[in-house]
């Protein structure tokens, strides 16, 4: 179960404004020097990068307009420096000149560019595809978001069962009967926590209770959230394993 302390939370919050503020991008090798979990820290750090932009862009200065036209010209500088190189069937012949390439795409990446888009939407496929498969394999009655869609459903989680299932996890060790999943490929703070909960509530008031799993983990003070607390929400940061049908089974008859 990945769930941070407070204090390890803090300390990582501590790092990335620190990146912030410097201008530069979380590292493989800042995050192993200090003991973090670099999955953690950068999906945590693309979230901050998302609520500092939305907040400049409510708020503009000229600081906040000098720092969106940056990172439009540096995605189109990198985008550009790209096509030229393959319309001229160019390969970077100095490891100088591959490093600077390199430096360029991952701060475009590790920014808010169309490429890191794209990349968490394909991490959310893939997570939701392994969350499907697993509960097929324990032969589980339920429908996808697609499937739910299909039929006109206004609210759609990525799993809905048929048949309402009770799990136990380590964040709620007694049964807990859930009616929905929701799948979120990233780390969750309190402020992740409140930006979804609007979601998670309408699923609640229209299908009953479910859960949501943070395949990166969460801060540990989420567990203290009322919703949390009075069992509206189940937290879990991976697929249960211990899984229950709440219904009586019925003794054949002979």
């Amino acid at each position: 179960m990945v769930i941070l302390s407070r204090e390890l939370h803090d300390s990582i919050l501590a790092y990335i404004n620190q990146c912030i503020v410097e201008d530069r991008i979380v590292t493989v090798a800042d995050c192993l020097q200090r003991n973090y979990d670099y999955d953690i820290v950068n999906s945590l750090y693309s979230q901050m990068f998302v609520r500092i932009l939305k907040k400049e862009i409510k708020r503009p200065t000229k600081a906040s307009i000098v720092k969106v036209l940056f990172i439009f010209l540096l995605s189109l500088f990198t985008y550009l420096l790209f096509s030229q190189s393959l319309q001229r069937n160019e390969v970077l012949n100095s490891d100088h000149d591959y490093a600077l390439l390199q430096k360029k795409v991952i701060a475009d990446i590790s920014i808010s560019s169309p490429e890191n888009n794209l990349m968490r939407e394909c991490l959310g496929n893939e997570y939701e595809e392994i969350l499907v498969q697993r509960l097929t394999d324990m032969k589980l009655c339920f429908e996808t978001e697609a499937q739910q869609r299909r039929r006109g459903k206004p609210k759609t989680p990525d799993i809905l069962f048929f048949i309402p299932m009770a799990v136990v996890t380590a964040s709620s060790p007694e049964p807990v009967v859930i009616h929905w999943i929701d799948s979120k490929a990233m780390y969750a703070d309190e402020t992740t926590f409140r930006e979804n909960i609007e979601q998670l509530k309408g699923y609640n008031n229209r299908y009953g209770r479910g859960m949501v799993i943070y395949w990166y983990g969460f801060v540990e003070t989420i567990l203290m959230s009322s919703d949390v607390v009075d069992n509206s929400i189940v937290v879990t940061d991976s697929i249960p394993t211990k899984w229950f049908s709440p219904l009586p089974v019925e003794e054949d008859k002979k």
